[in-house]
């Protein structure tokens, strides 16, 4: 389950780190904020696994 938890963060950090890159060239304010929460959804359900 460490795993599942480890390659969670990682992708919730590509995710966030994707919405900050969208807003910087295409200006979207929307996909930047979808994102954000998306992967801060995901990072936090990942740190509940690692429990």
């Amino acid at each position: 389950m460490k795993t599942y938890a480890y390659l969670s963060i990682l992708y919730s950090i590509i995710v966030i780190l994707g919405g900050i890159m969208s807003f910087r060239w295409a200006d979207s304010t929307i996909s930047l904020y979808m994102e954000i929460l998306l992967g801060t959804f995901l990072f936090i359900n990942s740190i509940f696994l690692m429990k």
